[in-house]
């Protein structure tokens, strides 16, 4: 059975594969959390969260 405390682990995993200040940079160049999701190999959510979390305005799809 998973653990909750496995769900951690490999949330905290997942982190490490973003480098978040190019995230914000490239975020508000103009990119897309899909296309950081893809240049990441994660979803688009997971970059959002972490955007958020990073303290980072987002974006309406009516601001582009």
């Amino acid at each position: 059975t998973i653990k909750q405390s496995d769900f951690y682990l490999k949330e905290e995993i997942r982190i490490e594969k973003i480098d978040i200040n190019e995230a914000i940079v490239l975020y508000e160049s103009g990119w897309t959390t899909k296309q950081i999701a893809e240049k990441y190999h994660m979803s688009d959510n997971a970059v959002s969260r972490r955007l958020k979390k990073a303290g980072v305005k987002m974006r309406t799809r009516w601001d582009y």
